[in-house]
């Protein structure tokens, strides 16, 4: 709008020195005019720059927006895939076609922010009770779920099939814990866990060290 009121301002100084002296114009008046409106004011010229300084900001945001994920394991279609900055291990999963049936799904923590270059490893429900058994965790760019670092099952986050791969924990104590958690609340202590019901002291010395209330 600027350049555009700048051009009409000396194509009017061109019309009245027309008029003013007809046939009197001079080539090199006419070059000094056409030079001048090719200028551009200092305010075009900072505008100019900031659209550039944007526009080379804009790549430079879309360029570092991509991220490659490594999905891999239990999953239908495992490989590399491009993810947006600030998208979460479920958008990377659904990305490789979603978890085959033999899954251990909430091994991992499906909410965390994935990094660039990341590994998701998804294994199966009976290497993640190996896992847990021999105190490791798989090897993942972004893991976690109800265990944590140390491999122990989290009281306060595992579901059913997460407790059932705790030592001598079948179908019947996993319901007790879960209903035992739901009518208490989290569990501040591993001891607690014995005054579940059907969870006595011979329970507890096999699962104490599988287990964590973090």
């Amino acid at each position: 709008m600027r350049r555009k009121r700048h051009l009409l301002l000396l194509f009017g100084m061109m019309l009245m020195q027309a008029l003013a002296c007809p046939g009197c114009d001079s080539p090199g008046e006419d070059a000094s005019l056409e030079e001048l409106a090719a200028e551009e004011t200092p305010a075009e010229e900072e505008a100019d720059r900031e659209a550039a300084e944007d526009g080379q900001e804009e790549t430079a945001e879309e360029e570092k927006s991509r991220i490659y994920v490594y999905v891999c394991g239990q999953v239908e279609y495992p490989g590399v895939y491009e993810l947006e900055e600030g998208d979460r291990v479920f958008q990377a999963l659904e990305a490789a076609g979603g978890l085959t049936e033999a899954a251990a799904e909430s091994w991992l923590n499906q909410a965390e922010i994935l990094t660039d270059g990341g590994r998701i490893y998804v294994p199966d429900r009976e290497e993640a009770a190996a896992f847990r058994e021999a105190g490791e965790v798989p090897e993942t760019g972004n893991g976690g779920g109800a265990a944590g670092e140390d491999g122990k099952v989290n009281l306060n986050t595992a579901d059913r099939e997460e407790l059932m791969t705790l030592s001598g924990i079948g179908e019947t104590k996993a319901d007790s814990i879960l209903q035992y958690r739901e009518e208490h609340g989290p569990f501040q202590s591993i001891e607690e866990i014995q005054q579940v019901d059907g969870i006595k002291d011979g329970t507890y010395q096999k699962i104490k060290d599988q287990i964590t209330v973090k």
